[in-house]
């Protein structure tokens, strides 16, 4: 069995996650309880993969933009 390590799988813990969204990490916590971000478990603790972080990010700005 291939061991999994956050560098291998593109995963980012809460804390990293919602500094590179801009947001708290109280924030990413409520999304995840709505279903906005689904978080992988790995030994109990919850990583987000960059892809979905990234997404979010364009998601974010993209939104902001558009105000006007």
């Amino acid at each position: 069995m291939e061991k999994i390590t956050t560098t291998d799988s593109n995963l980012v813990n809460l804390k990293e996650a919602s500094r590179r969204l801009g947001i708290s990490y109280m924030t990413l916590f409520r999304w995840i309880k709505k279903g906005k971000v689904t978080p992988i478990r790995i030994l109990g603790l919850p990583y987000v993969p960059l892809d979905q972080v990234e997404s979010l990010k364009r998601e974010k700005t993209g939104a902001r933009s558009s105000v006007g």
